[in-house]
């Protein structure tokens, strides 16, 4: 009896012994929970944004430099219309910034922001695209869903759940690239940190990883596992090393804490670091170069430069020398003055029907680039014919005053006429010649003749004594004119 006994406990003890390991990878080679999946489906929902993210961000730089561009041209044609004021001059200066901050801003819109964007966009695509693609392997590989075995179940385990439209079970799910729409991407999922909302581990007591439902995908075991003849060769990861299925049937499954990115994800899950790091960046529209500069006007980007090579024709002017040469345009070098013309310029009435508007418009309410360059060709047309007609003008007063000077004895004796012979005769210096051309027959004598030309000899060698006098370009006047360095008649 005893003996028999013995024998019992032995084979009881065999027993334990032989299904102790199988109860104890009861949760092995089992299939996930909601809790695991459900946080990778948020996360690739918010990716799919991050390319419309990037497309607003370049539509905002490009805004950005646009509204740079309208700048420069309203000051430019302030300047134009009111040349004469020390408002205008000033106008200029402020064009020429707004020139170069558009420079600035178009150059880190091509090189910078433009590449970044790119690439910011490419990365979580790639990561949606692992992601996605995980996804979809978990939910294909099930038995049905009345409690069979599945590698997607629901948040309690009991089932393996399935895709309706956008959803997986009551999660959405798209599995999808949308196409993008301008926007800014939810940072809840992807932070300044890392990947912060979805598992940090398998945890245990079957909370994420089931213990009766199987699936294959998540073991390297040959018994219900992705091995055949023997165990696969190592674990099997997968996501970029996020999930690791183990290489025998006896463990759960491993998965990486990507909450905070260190160093060393770089290379050990190369796509998570990539699209984190892409995203950390980004700066997007937020770049300096996009803005304006504030505070003194002599700070101002391109401004000291310009007073400097212009103005002052001194490169290595100090700043004072260039404060002061901008108070003769602003008065002070100070932020306000700055804004005070940037009102004025804003305020400025363009007339009725200059460039379409059938009503007289403020500048500043003008943001149409088309229309302020044909409003900067009409003041510069007008500065334009208003230069021509006063050259016109003042060439045809020095060609009155010179035909004035003149003395025409000949004329005189022409204007006698050709019907008044007596009176031609009585009229010293002069004589009629019947014989000569109409309007010419009352013509000088050939001693009056003579004389005149003597007379005109001295004149024009007084005249020009007059200028050859002058020896700057400041004294050369009164009919004179300076050419080279001679003043002359």
């Amino acid at each position: 009896m005893t003996g028999k006994l013995a024998a019992n406990s032995i084979l009881t003890s065999l027993i334990t012994q032989l299904a102790v390991p199988e109860l104890a990878a009861a949760t092995a080679k089992m299939g996930l929970k909601q809790s695991v999946w459900k946080p990778l489906c948020d996360l690739s929902e918010e990716l799919d944004t991050t390319q419309g993210h990037a497309m607003q961000q370049l539509q905002q730089a490009a805004a950005a430099t646009a509204k740079q561009t309208i700048a420069a041209l309203q000051a430019e044609i302030y300047a134009e219309a009111n040349d004469a004021t020390p408002a205008g001059q000033a106008s200029r200066l402020m064009a020429a910034y707004y020139k170069e901050a558009t420079h600035r801003a178009i150059t880190t819109l091509e090189t910078t922001t433009a590449q970044a964007a790119i690439y910011t966009a490419a990365s979580s695509s790639y990561l949606k695209g692992k992601l996605d693609e995980y996804l979809n392997l978990l939910l294909q590989t099930n038995e049905g869903t009345s409690g069979n075995n599945g590698c997607m179940l629901d948040n309690s385990g009991n089932n393996a759940v399935t895709k309706n439209g956008d959803n997986i079970g009551d999660v959405k799910c798209r599995l999808k690239l949308s196409r993008p729409q301008p926007g800014k991407r939810p940072q809840t999922q992807l932070t300044e940190a890392g990947f912060t909302a979805i598992l940090k581990g398998i945890g245990g007591s079957n909370s994420n990883q089931d213990n009766d439902k199987k699936c294959s995908l998540t073991s390297g075991s040959s018994t219900d596992g992705l091995g055949t003849d023997g165990n696969t060769a190592a674990d099997v990861k997968f996501l970029d090393g996020y999930i690791t299925a183990p290489q025998t049937g006896g463990a759960e499954i491993t998965i990486a804490d990507l909450s905070s990115m260190d160093n060393g994800k770089a290379a050990s899950s190369p796509a998570w670091h990539a699209a984190w790091q892409a995203a950390k960046d980004f700066v997007g529209a937020a770049d300096p170069a996009y803005k304006n500069s504030t505070g003194d006007i002599t700070d101002k980007d391109g401004i000291s430069d310009l007073l400097k090579l212009v103005c002052l024709n001194k490169a290595d002017a100090a700043t004072t020398e260039v404060q002061n040469e901008l108070a003769k345009y602003f008065g002070k070098h100070t932020e306000d003055k700055w804004k005070e013309l940037n009102t004025k310029i804003h305020d400025f009435k363009i007339p009725e029907k200059v460039a379409g508007p059938q009503a007289q418009t403020k500048l500043g309410e003008i943001t149409d680039t088309p229309k302020l360059l044909a409003i900067l060709e009409y003041y510069q047309l007008q500065r334009t014919n208003k230069f021509l007609k006063l050259t016109k003008d003042l060439e045809a007063e020095k060609a009155k005053r010179a035909s004035s000077a003149k003395i025409e004895p000949e004329k005189v004796c022409n204007d006698i006429g050709d019907k008044n012979e007596t009176g031609c005769a009585k009229t010293p210096g002069c004589h009629f010649v019947s014989s000569n051309a109409e309007g010419k027959k009352c013509t000088l004598t050939k001693e009056a003749t003579e004389k005149a030309k003597e007379n005109q000899a001295g004149k024009d060698g007084k005249t020009e004594s007059k200028c050859s006098d002058k020896k700057s370009e400041g004294e050369c006047n009164d009919g004179c004119k300076w050419e080279g360095e001679t003043c002359k008649y």
